[in-house]
C-alpha cells in the first residue's frame, strides 16, 4: 500500500475531474492536504482510508454545487483555480 495519494473528484461536468487534494500516510491515517481553497475545510484532517478522503472531498463539491453561498468556490474548483 503506497503513503501518498492524489484525491480527484468528478465535477457536474461530463468528464471534468478535480483535484481536490492529496493525502499523505501519517501512521496509520491519512492527512489531507488541499490542491486548491475550494477544498481548504478538509485541509489537515485525518482519514482511516484513502476512499473515506475522496469521498469527504465528494460531499464538499456536492455542497459547493447545492448551496448558493458556495458556489462560487464549486465554481473554483471546476476550473481548478
Amino acid at each position: 500500500m503506497s503513503d501518498n495519494y492524489v484525491i480527484e473528484v468528478r465535477a457536474a461536468l461530463p468528464g471534468l475531474t478535480v483535484q481536490a487534494g492529496i493525502i499523505v500516510r501519517e501512521g496509520s491515517s491519512f492527512r489531507f492536504f488541499a490542491a486548491t481553497q475550494a477544498f481548504n475545510r478538509l485541509e489537515g484532517q485525518l482519514f482511516d482510508t484513502p476512499k473515506a478522503a475522496e469521498k469527504a472531498a465528494l460531499r464538499l463539491l456536492n455542497e459547493m454545487r447545492s448551496l448558493p453561498s458556495l458556489r462560487r468556490d464549486y465554481a473554483r474548483a471546476s476550473l481548478g483555480c
